[in-house]
């Protein structure tokens, strides 16, 4: 390839806009904010840092059990029966939980939607032991499927997100007493951007704020949802449909939210809340982190299908008359950028194929000629998954027909004149 790099007139340095979006943080031990769809990272802070994840360890549970579902080998209406320790762990007062009756049998849906919505340990627990025998066989399946996505050397020492010292009885082997499961802000957003992409129903049960099961009196119940920014709840924020709470000592609190606006989606991982005084700041600095997400960035039309390119010139056709023809991008390249930047921060870079700065008529239209690449190089946070390229082929715009012997006889004279 034949490269250059095009410059658009005035182009200056975005050093202002970036230490603008520099200044916004969160008070939280980590946090990610990313757009679901493209997986552009719009917000980060300390996101590689392995930390307790406490409840939202749910999310690759679930995760697990759709599998099982889409494979055919359980179904929504499989009834689960309670083993005792699992009803033991249902009555603990202390914990998440819906109580379960030992011996009594519950649908797999049942199961989902209390683990989902009011983040009930037993019945997270329940839907393991029917999915793999034992919990610890499922923590086997939840560790196979996150090494799957990338993660290595994940932490996970249970199906729910306790502490491993809340569990009565055995605990994971190879693990201690005090352990508790570990993942970055990263990783956890990477388990909801797959949970969405591959099961985008589960939206259906997390943007619920209601739950209604049967009591131990054979009675029926209702439960709030521990997500407070859900509809009908304290903190409750338009488009918010999902997706997580977590809340353990040593987690502190913290929260996994998706949010619908204006045809994005934009997904937020809040890690330890650390505003200790107000136990609902996971709520409110979520609140703020969205906010900044949806009103700092946005996806703008760099190139468009089509169009020419400003910065790139027409490209020579020698044997013609008219002695170039216009170039135009194949495709619409969309990019992120922060709302108050404009298009003199992103760079173009034009690789002519073959090596081939000028065409030799005849030349037909659409002919393929270049290839673009679009890039914004003071983006510092990237993507949470390795994206190609944004490029685009540059064709001709029209056809230029070869000139005849007396045309090119008479424009060679007309050059020769021009120049004395």
């Amino acid at each position: 390839f034949l490269s250059l790099i095009l410059l658009l007139p005035g182009q200056t340095s975005s050093f202002a806009a970036t230490k603008e979006n520099n200044n916004f943080s969160v008070e939280a031990k980590a946090a990610l904010a990313f757009d679901f769809e493209t997986g552009k990272i719009l917000y980060e802070k300390n996101s590689e840092e392995k930390l307790e994840i406490a409840s939202l360890t749910k999310l690759i549970s679930l995760y697990v059990v759709q599998t099982k579902i889409a494979s055919g080998e359980l179904a929504w209406d499989t009834p689960v029966t309670i083993s005792k320790a699992v009803s033991e762990l249902s009555l603990s007062p202390e914990l998440s939980n819906i109580p379960l009756i030992e011996g009594q049998n519950y649908s797999v849906k049942e199961l989902f939607d209390a683990a989902t919505i009011v983040s009930a340990n037993a019945a997270t627990v329940a839907l393991a032991e029917k999915v793999a025998g034992t919990e610890f066989a499922f923590v086997d399946l939840m560790k196979e499927q996150l090494i799957a996505w990338g993660i290595e050397n994940p932490l996970i020492v249970n199906a729910s997100g306790l502490n491993n010292e809340d569990i009565p009885g055995e605990i994971y082997p190879g693990s201690a007493r005090t352990d508790e499961n570990k993942l970055t802000a990263k990783e956890l957003a990477l388990v909801s951007r797959n949970l969405i992409r591959d099961f985008p129903e589960t939206l259906q049960v997390t943007s619920q704020s209601v739950l209604n099961y049967t009591n131990l009196d054979n009675e029926e119940s209702i439960m709030y949802t521990t997500n407070l920014l859900l509809p009908g709840m304290p903190y409750a924020k338009a488009g918010v449909d999902g997706l997580k709470t977590g809340t353990t000592d040593l987690a502190g609190r913290s929260l996994i939210t998706t949010m619908k606006k204006d045809n994005q989606r934009v997904i937020t991982i809040l890690l330890n809340a650390t505003d200790q005084e107000d136990p609902d700041a996971r709520y409110t600095e979520t609140s703020r982190l969205l906010d900044y997400a949806f009103g700092s960035w946005e996806s703008k039309a760099v190139v468009t299908k089509g169009q020419m390119i400003p910065t790139v010139e027409p490209i020579p056709v020698e044997k013609s008359l008219e002695g170039s023809v216009d170039l135009i991008a194949q495709d619409t390249i969309e990019l992120f950028l922060p709302i108050k930047e404009d298009l003199n921060t992103v760079d173009f870079k034009l690789d002519y194929l073959d090596n081939q700065a000028l065409l030799i008529a005849p030349v037909e239209a659409n002919q393929a000629v270049a290839k673009l690449t679009v890039t914004y190089p003071q983006d510092t946070l990237g993507y949470l998954e390795p994206v190609e390229a944004l490029t685009t082929i540059l064709v001709t715009k029209s056809s230029v027909e070869k000139a005849n012997f007396f045309q090119l006889t008479w424009q060679k004279i007309q050059q020769f004149f021009s120049k004395r």
